[in-house]
C-alpha cells in the first residue's frame, strides 16, 4: 500500500508555516477531518491491517521529492 500524506512536510525547512502550499496543505487536513473523510490515512495503514488480523505487517517509510529541487542527486532524480 502507498499514500501520500497531509500535512505535506518539508524535512528541511524549504516549506515554511506560512507558505502557500502550507497553508493549502493545513486547509485541506481540517477541512478533511471536518468531514470525517482523513487526508492522513497512511499513517494508520499497519496498524489497520494489524487490527484486521494479519501478521508480521512491515511499514517502510520513503522520502520522495515532488519536484526536481533536492540537492542530492538521489532524490533530484526521484523528483523528476
Amino acid at each position: 500500500m502507498v499514500d501520500i500524506v497531509f500535512p505535506v512536510e518539508s524535512d528541511d525547512g524549504t516549506l515554511t508555516k506560512d507558505s502557500a502550499l502550507s497553508k493549502w496543505s493545513y486547509f485541506m487536513t481540517e477541512a478533511s477531518d471536518k468531514l470525517k473523510r482523513r487526508l492522513d490515512g497512511g499513517k494508520r495503514y499497519k496498524q489497520q491491517l494489524e487490527d484486521a488480523g494479519f501478521t508480521d505487517v512491515v511499514e517502510t517509510r520513503y522520502k520522495w521529492p515532488q519536484n526536481r529541487w533536492p540537492k542530492d542527486m538521489k532524490y533530484k532524480e526521484l523528483g523528476k
